[in-house]
Formats: C-alpha cells, structure tokens, sequence
C-alpha cells in the first residue's frame, strides 16, 4: 500500500495529466472539429479523405502512427488536380503544354498512385536550340489564382520519371506570377531531380513572394532546361499540385471544377478533464511534436486560455514563430505580457521535438529536448480563469501545421532541472 508520502513523491515525478495521440484517440472529454473534409496518407501510405469533424493521423514509413495531424486552414486555387477531363491523349480540364526547342510531347494519360491522382506526360526529341527555365506545363490558366505584389505564395506537386531518364533534361518547379495580360512577370523557380521512387515520397514545392506590382495572378508551372542538340526522353508523374497562400505546401487538397478550400483542424480540452489541474500555482506544459511545414505564420503548439482570445489570460508554446520559425513562450494575466520567452532554436521539419513552458509567479522558461532556451526571473502574475487547452491551435486558428504525438502536464512551478529532464 503507497504512503501518503510515497504518493506525494510518485506525483512529484509523473505528470499529472499525459496523453499519447499515437493510440489513434484523442483526450476524454475533448471536442475536436474541422468544417470540411480534409486528405491525408493512412498507415499503408495510401492518400485518403477523411470527413468533416474527423481527426487526421499521420504514419512514418513502417506504417507507425506519429500522431496526431493539425493544420491551418489553406485553399489550393488550381481548379483541377484530380485530372478531370484527362485521357490518353487529352490534358486535364484547364492545363496547357507548350513543345520548346524542337521538343515534341505525348500525353500518355491520367491514373491513381497510392490515391495520388496523376498525369504522365512524356517529353522526347532532339532540342534545336538551348532552353533555360523554359516554361513548358501551366496546371491553371492565367487570370484564375489570384496574386498581388507581397502576396507569398507556395507551388508544390508530387512527380516522379516512370520513363526514359533526366539526361540532358533539368525540370524546374515554378511559382509563377502573370500580369493581366497573361504574360509572365513574377515568381520563382528551382531545379528538381525527380527518381523512379514511389510518387508519395516525391513531393516538390517551390515558395516566393511576389514583388512585381503588375503581378495579377499565378499558378503552378513545370519548366525545363536543357543544352542545344541533345537527345531527350523523358516521362514524367504529375501528381496532385497544388497552389497556396501560405509559406510552405500542406496537406493535399484534392480538386476537380474550383478552387477548394481545407477548414483549419481545432482540438480543444477543457482544463475540467486534466487530472490534477491547479491553475493557481503555475505548472508546466510539455508538448512533443513534428512539424509538416513552416508556413510563415505562428504555429501554436498549444495555449491554454480563458476563451477570450490569445493574449487575455493565456500560456502558449508557440512551435514556430512567424518568418523566424523559432519555438517561442507566451504567457499573459489580464491582458497583460508577464512574459515572452523567444529562443533562437528552430525544429526541423520532419524531425521530433519535444519542448515545454514552464510558468511561476517568479519565473517562467522555456525548454527544448532537455536543453533550456530561455529563462525570465522576476515578479509575475499568474493567468487566471484558464478553462481551455486548445490543442494544435488558438482561437484564432494557429494551426500547427505538424504531427502531436504527446502532451503532459506537471502542476505547480518547479526549478529548471526539472523542466530540462521531463523534455528529454
């Protein structure tokens, strides 16, 4: 039988609450919500919808879940990327291919990899002349995407060669900006090296923001280089592209007639259903996690808050923080900053993290896998009226554009040792 200061001391050690998102459930007494239908890859690594107001997982290699999905809410603009109106002979309803150089081209035909929809294209012939960032492959037309000058924006597509080779052909990724007249204007393009690997493990994206004031709209683009009387052939995997308003490519959004827009993912957690919750002494919070992608924007690892927005009453660990893309601490009483721990570490993408916030009336802190970022000692006033974790976001819809895999937490401040070894 435990003694009274036996369990004192197993509830010094273990946290109170933890939950692992890799068991495929979410939180007793947790809401989750997400306004539309959403894809993602399942454990045989095969694209699948998922319907409104169901939680996405994600899945390393091995078929092993890595947690819990949650993202931003994003529009893919191209219109078409379920290759509708495609066949042998005849591109999907809205693209357009241009031969260069004495190229010639065959449109071989649309299918389906692991629930990728795709177009092959072959690209053939000897060049007649030298061809650099050569546009070839429009997946939207001019005038239906729109961009301005400061507007990012982010191409990406799945591709891969399933004929022929890349010798003496380069293909370049393009986000291209058009002005009103349909010309090309803005945007930026880089070199990719596409293989004969699975489609799913060939996603390419290219970022840029546009700077020309004439820039009206944009779309995805496949360009190419190559040298002046060379032989080419080469058949490539066109597979689902998409066009976003964000700093980095998220989930597949599958379209068939019109732009489409994924609702962000919101998990929330009232702080009723955290066992040992004591919101009058400080505590801390760890959250371990992956991140997808790097938007650009504050990606909210979580913030517990008292429904009256993100910088009322609130603690926050923010998984990557704007452009910097570093993890970051909020904590506010009263609408007023006690504290905004900001470290000059940025999680890789893909890679697991595990980071914590700690909060007190006499310090607050910020931890990383064991490693102190940043501590702030002084005379602080602890957030009152806390009644919700918001998981993966904020009420303002912060996705964390990532992979949740645990979250614990430890009432009451403790010293920073302590804090360092719970994040290990």
């Amino acid at each position: 039988m435990l003694t009274a200061a036996r369990r004192a001391l197993l509830a010094n050690i273990y946290p109170a609450w933890f939950w692992d998102f890799r068991g495929l459930a979410l939180p007793p007494g947790s809401t989750f919500a997400r306004a539309s239908s959403a894809w993602a890859f399942n454990a045989a690594g095969v694209l699948t919808s998922y319907g409104s107001n169901v939680a996405r997982y994600g899945y390393d290699s091995a078929g092993n879940c890595i947690g819990y999905l949650s993202e931003v809410q994003s529009t893919n603009g191209i219109r078409n990327n379920s290759m509708t109106g495609a066949s042998a002979g005849t591109l999907p309803t809205n693209w357009s291919y241009t031969d260069r150089s004495g190229l010639s081209h065959t449109y071989v035909g649309p299918g389906v990899e692991d629930g990728i929809p795709y177009y092959d294209i072959r690209i053939f012939g000897t060049t007649t002349s030298s061809g650099s960032n050569a546009s070839l492959l429009s997946c939207e037309q001019s005038g239906q995407i729109a961009a301005a000058s400061g507007v990012t924006m982010t191409a990406s597509s799945f591709m891969r060669v399933v004929g022929g080779s890349l010798a003496n052909f380069t293909p370049v990724i393009a986000a291209a900006g058009f002005n009103g007249s349909g010309s090309i204007v803005d945007g930026s393009a880089s070199s990719i090296a596409p293989t004969t690997a699975a489609l799913r493990l060939q996603r390419f994206k290219q970022t840029t923001t546009f700077a020309n004031a004439g820039t009206a709209s944009c779309s995805f683009m496949l360009w190419g280089s190559w040298a002046s009387g060379v032989a080419i052939d080469v058949t490539l995997r066109i597979g689902a592209p998409q066009m976003e308003q964000l700093g980095d490519a998220t989930s597949p959004i599958l379209t068939t007639s019109g732009a489409l827009s994924r609702a962000g993912d919101s998990l929330t957690l009232p702080v009723s259903a955290i066992s040992g919750w004591d919101g009058t002494r400080g505590g801390i919070m760890v959250a371990s996690f992956r991140l997808a992608a790097k938007t650009g924007a504050v990606q909210r690892a979580f913030i517990l808050d008292d429904g009256n927005g993100n910088s009322q009453n609130a603690v926050s660990l923010v998984a990557a923080l704007t452009a910097s893309s570093i993890i970051a601490g909020r904590v506010y009483s009263g609408g007023v900053s006690q504290s905004a721990p900001n470290s000059a570490s940025s999680p890789t993408v893909g890679t697991r993290t595990k980071a914590a916030i700690s909060w007190g009336s006499s310090r607050i802190a910020l931890f990383q896998d064991g490693t102190l970022l940043l501590g702030n000692s002084g005379s602080y006033t602890l957030p009152s009226g806390l009644t919700t974790l918001r998981i993966g976001t904020s009420s303002t819809g912060e996705g964390l554009n990532g992979y949740l895999d645990t979250l614990a937490y430890y009432p009451s401040d403790r010293a920073d040792a302590y804090a360092q070894q719970v994040t290990r």
